[in-house]
């Protein structure tokens, strides 16, 4: 005896729909353009023989601070490596011992400086990252 086939509901075919819709809207491409009219115009598909078509990037799952500090990180690397050699790490040797007492504090003031720029909200803003060190808990 065969079993029917499952069907949809409207709930789970309504959230597959809206699932489509919204990863297609994710990734759709924007042009926009001054027509001879001196009209701004906008599609989604590039315009025929027209100049200074510019492509829009509509991604709204990065935030402006965010992705300010890492055009700035960037910018950083890329001068970097552009004015020479990257700086190596120092090797474990190189290192000076660390007390028990000396992790402590240096932990602490890793504590104190990411406390600076945590928000509201429990998240970090992002300058933590580029003024904070990470210290790793002491054992």
């Amino acid at each position: 005896m065969k079993t029917p086939p499952r069907s949809l509901s409207l709930p789970r075919l309504l959230a597959l729909f809206l699932g489509a819709v919204f990863a297609l809207a994710a990734h759709a491409e924007v042009y926009k353009w001054v027509d001879e009219n001196g009209k701004t115009q906008f599609s989604d598909k590039p315009p025929p023989n027209q100049k200074n078509v510019k492509q829009l990037n509509l991604s709204t799952n990065i935030a402006p601070g965010d992705k300010a500090a890492a055009e700035r990180r960037a910018a950083a690397e890329k001068a970097g490596t552009q004015a020479g050699a990257a700086k190596a790490a120092p090797k474990p040797e190189d290192k000076p011992a660390q007390t028990a007492d000396d992790g402590k504090s240096e932990y602490q003031k890793s504590l104190d400086c990411f406390a600076k720029y945590r928000q509201g909200n429990g998240r970090l803003s992002p300058e933590a990252g580029s003024n904070c060190k990470e210290v790793k808990t002491p054992d």
